[in-house]
């Protein structure tokens, strides 16, 4: 099929270049980025360098810890999955627990506060150190995964997120927001499902935000409801 031409150049690369100057003018794509592609190089590596340095300011401005991430693999980027999650050896999963209290955040756990004592199944951990993963950017947890059980889950080998990955993520956002000055929360309607994660008894720990505080509740690994869903991970 003959392409439509203005002057030597087609209308379909005149059309992207018109997107690529709008989203250059909008901030979509940085310079730097656009830099990269020229050069034939990954352009999300400028973005996984700039996601570092927030969760090491994070890192510094919630917990007073100066992270390195220098020699931390990072995976490989997939569409549609462009937030990081940084989980450090320093802080623990009962320091981030107790990093939402230090905020002034209201709180609420089945567990009580020991979580490390409790919540004992991990899929992943840094007991060797930091790791990196990506999930999708949003507030509400994955509604492709909603009425599908942590067992079923399991049965389909989709990677999901820890209750551990998910208390970070939660303090992040909050802080990326606008912390003290009005930061948000997730799963304001529904709640994550942490099926990567279980507790001694085999039960599921699930992440939600309702009655003004971050809440922490167990589920049954066969529950399966429209309103309990998780995060597919990218590792």
């Amino acid at each position: 099929m003959k392409q439509e031409m203005i002057g030597d150049v087609p209308n379909s690369i005149l059309g992207m270049y018109a997107d690529l100057s709008h989203k250059l003018q909008a901030g979509a794509i940085t310079p730097e980025e656009l830099g990269l592609f020229l050069k034939k190089r990954n352009p999300f590596a400028v973005n996984s360098e700039k996601l570092l340095d927030q969760w090491h300011q994070f890192y510094l401005d919630i917990f007073d810890i100066g992270a390195t991430f220098s020699g931390i693999r990072i995976p490989n980027f997939r569409e549609s999955f462009p937030w990081l999650i940084v989980p450090i050896p320093e802080v623990p999963t009962n320091a981030v627990w107790q990093g939402y209290k230090n905020q002034g955040i209201p709180t609420w756990s089945y567990y009580g506060d020991d979580l490390e004592a409790v919540i004992t199944q991990n899929d992943r951990n840094t007991k060797k150190g930091a790791y990196v993963i990506w999930v999708r950017d949003r507030v509400e947890a994955d509604e492709e995964l909603k009425n599908l059980s942590a067992n079923q889950l399991k049965d389909k080998n989709i990677p999901v997120i820890t209750c551990d990955e998910r208390l970070r993520l939660g303090l992040y956002y909050w802080w990326k927001t606008g912390g003290k000055k009005g930061g948000k929360h997730l799963d304001i309607q529904n709640i994550t499902l942490c099926p990567s994660s279980r507790d001694t008894d085999g039960s599921v720990p699930g992440v939600s935000f309702g009655c003004s505080e971050v809440n922490i509740d167990w589920y049954n690994p066969d529950f399966a409801f429209d309103n309990l869903r998780t995060r597919e991970v990218v590792s």
